[in-house]
């Protein structure tokens, strides 16, 4: 009895952190989507450390557009990197770009052209089409 006491605990608070932390991600798009980089930063930030996908994302163009941030390359290839792992096709496709362009990491267009295939096995349109573009032909291993 205890322990399906102390699940329920367990499950309700596993519960309200992933909803405060979708509503800190909602607060930070909304700020950034109306210019107030600060606070996007403040809410995005840590949730792109605890591993949130779609926080690293958001925070890899942060760095790469230097929005409320310095611009910079090399910390936007860190966070699109953490979330291209996890599975993001946007992340895959600017990681993709990145290091086509060699910005903040070496270009290595092998590289380049695996993260622009698995972007668009993941359903990416525009790596698609630029796999297309570069007459890469892109099949799942």
């Amino acid at each position: 009895m205890a322990n399906r006491i102390l699940i329920a605990i367990l499950t309700t608070l596993c519960l309200s952190s992933t909803q405060a932390a979708a509503q800190d991600f909602a607060r930070g798009l909304a700020a950034y989507d109306s210019g107030d980089y600060e606070t996007a930063l403040a809410n995005i930030h840590p949730l792109a450390e605890l591993g949130g996908m779609a926080a690293q994302y958001q925070l890899g163009l942060m760095y790469a557009g230097g929005h409320g941030v310095e611009q910079d390359h090399v910390q936007a290839v860190h966070w699109f990197g953490k979330a291209a792992e996890q599975g993001n096709p946007d992340a895959q496709y600017e990681l993709a770009i990145a290091i086509n362009n060699g910005l903040g990491i070496e270009k290595d267009l092998e590289l380049s052209y695996r993260w622009l295939c698995t972007a668009a096995l993941n359903g990416h349109e525009a790596a698609d089409e630029l796999a297309w573009d570069m007459n890469v032909l892109c099949v799942a291993e």
